[in-house]
């Protein structure tokens, strides 16, 4: 399923952009090309830091890192949608900028 919702996210992507744009394949370090990917999903920063969270977990580091999202910049994460568990919903979305919140969110809830 997960893969399916992957692929469902890359094709509505694609829909989504300008004629004669396309969807390209992105670094999996935001840092260290920015250029290259614009958002920085809740579960790819996990696998980057070494953890591997279960669904609870990346729910409750959501909803952490959107408090912790609007102390710092007075307003809520900006939302897109995407496919999660086989149907579409709104998920906040975080950038390269972001790192740090999503960092302390992490760590606030999984811990070291």
């Amino acid at each position: 399923m997960l893969l399916k919702d992957q692929l469902m996210n890359l094709l509505m992507k694609e829909r989504l952009l300008p004629e004669g744009s396309s969807v390209s394949v992105l670094p999996a370090d935001p840092v260290a090309e920015p250029q290259g990917r614009i958002e920085v999903p809740i579960s790819d920063r996990c696998l980057d830091l070494g953890y591997n969270p279960n669904t609870k977990q990346l729910l409750r580091i959501g909803q952490v890192a959107a408090a912790f999202y609007r102390a710092r910049h007075g307003r809520p994460p900006q939302k897109r949608e995407q496919f999660v568990g086989g149907t579409t919903r709104m998920v906040n979305v975080y950038t390269a900028d972001d790192l740090s919140i999503l960092d302390s969110a992490i760590h606030s809830v999984i811990g070291d």
